[in-house]
């Protein structure tokens, strides 16, 4: 049985046309994920299934009483409530119930109520009683018996703690802010789930703990998401939105990308033979058009009108990552000696001793709050330590990509951002941009209309050109669609 239905939807911004005659359904149990480069329209998509944003034709229906969750990109709860008070908002209707039973318990107890001589009586006290049964089976249904254990569990299985129950909301980090929201939606348990990048922000084990959610989940969802591993253990379906149009391939994103890849090689040889067809009729009108065999020159002629033709498969362009050449740096390129750091009395690390030599690539892993992009902050000299020293070797030039994309002005155009780097002409900015996938009008949009994907480019674009010898990367890949991360990979 369907769920969720998009029937010939179509999108325009502007004058540019996002997507055409989407047509897709998700049924009961569908566990799907939405893929596509950057701003092929994904997020424009769920938020048009959520109810957040008009389209200009087609249809999308929610079958009757069914629920719908949607999670934005970066979406972030901010309310002023405790940690603990947020996530029980998620239960409001059970607690509405809850108040309603007290109420038609103290009816029932009642002794006019009671009075089961009277007729009057005993229908109005069914009547209460046939309300509290159907009452007491949605309060259920509503997690309110057991909302403690849920609110626990996945706050718990998305890196939070105990100690962190009772935290004020606006003094999470944002990327905790966007695991709140995440968690207050799974806890809201709607029949539909739509998810535009989940996994940014989590760690590895909130991760396989959010995957193991996914995978056992009773509803339906659809998932945005750029990390191939994660599309793997969650989805047995894939919507693949390339070209404003939705191809559906079944199994996982690893078989998705054979069969998409088979499909394109098979119309490429159709085409192929299609070409080769096409040109022998061409050729035989072109020699007997007006010679002896007219008839069968327009014959042949008529056939080429009706050919149906095969359009030639294009791989879809990457993006060219490609540091140049730098000043060479000391065999010692940053150490670390003795840092601690805290943050109030919670400590984050302690004493932390590193030497990193030319040459030598590191990553940094651990649980989300656990300091590393703090550790980063402190080498590039954003932060200064409680204790010890982070000193640089001879020639170093750092150069850093934090994950909130500081450094981009919202009101600058891609190409003004380009020119505070470099003095370049038109011509040299945009065969610059055209690397990174911006390509004819893209370089004059402003910073604060790019999705998230290409808002990371433009910053490693700008991090490319200020000629680091020594990079300090923090999630990189967040927002990037796969042959992105692939090609910095």
């Amino acid at each position: 049985m369907s769920v969720l239905e998009v029937g010939s939807l179509t999108k325009y911004f502007g004058s540019d046309l996002v997507f055409s005659g989407i047509n897709v359904s998700v049924e009961e149990r569908d566990h799907v994920g939405l893929v596509g480069r950057n701003g092929t329209g994904k997020t424009t998509l769920l938020r048009i299934v959520a109810g957040m944003e008009d389209y200009d034709s087609g249809s999308v229906s929610t079958a009757p009483g069914r629920t719908v969750g949607y999670l934005a990109q970066g979406f972030a709860c901010d309310s002023g409530n405790t940690l603990y008070e947020e996530m029980k908002g998620a239960f409001t209707r059970a607690f509405d119930i809850a108040d309603e039973m007290r109420e038609l318990e103290k009816k029932m107890a009642d002794p006019e109520m009671a009075d089961l001589e009277a007729a009057d009586s005993k229908k109005a006290l069914n009547r209460v009683m046939q309300r509290y049964s159907r009452l007491s089976t949605e309060f259920e249904m509503r997690g309110g018996y057991d909302y403690d254990v849920r609110i626990k569990t996945t706050l718990f299985g998305l890196g939070f703690s105990e100690d962190d129950l009772d935290r004020v909301i606006d003094t999470l980090s944002g990327g905790q802010k966007v695991r709140v929201a995440l968690a207050r939606m799974l806890c809201s348990s709607p029949d539909i789930l739509l998810l535009d990048e989940p996994t940014n922000h989590l760690d590895a084990d909130a991760c396989e703990w959010l995957e193991s959610y996914l995978r056992s989940f009773s509803g339906a969802f659809v998932v945005v998401s750029h990390d191939r591993y994660f599309l793997d253990a969650a989805a047995d379906k894939i919507w693949d939105l390339d070209d404003r149009i939705i191809t559906e391939y079944p199994g996982n994103y690893t078989f998705f990308v054979a069969q998409k890849e088979l499909a394109r090689e098979r119309q490429l040889e159709e085409y192929g033979r299609q070409q080769e067809l096409i040109h022998k009729l061409e050729e035989y009108v072109r020699r007997y058009k007006a010679g002896n065999r007219t008839t069968m020159a327009q014959s042949r002629e008529k056939m080429l009108a009706r050919i149906q033709r095969i359009d030639k498969p294009t791989q879809g362009p990457s993006m060219k990552v490609d540091f140049r050449k730098s000043a060479r740096a000391g065999r010692l390129a940053v150490v670390v000696d003795g840092v601690s750091k805290s943050f109030g009395e919670r400590r984050l690390f302690d004493r932390v001793d590193l030497a990193v030599e030319r040459g030598e690539r590191l990553g940094i892993v651990g649980p989300n709050g656990s300091g590393k992009t703090t550790l980063l902050r402190i080498i590039a000299g954003d932060l200064a330590p409680d204790e010890g020293s982070v000193a640089l070797g001879e020639n170093v030039s750092v150069g850093v990509f934090w994950q909130d994309l500081r450094g981009l002005n919202e009101e600058s155009t891609v190409l003004d951002e380009v020119y505070m780097m470099r003095d370049w002409t038109l011509g040299e900015a945009r065969s610059y941009l055209a690397r990174f996938l911006f390509r004819g009008e893209d370089v004059f949009k402003q910073v604060s209309v790019l999705s998230g994907g290409e808002r990371n480019r433009l910053a490693l674009a700008k991090l490319i050109l200020s000629a680091p010898n020594a990079l300090l990367l923090d999630e990189p890949t967040n927002h990037l669609d796969i042959p992105s991360s692939e090609a910095l990979e």
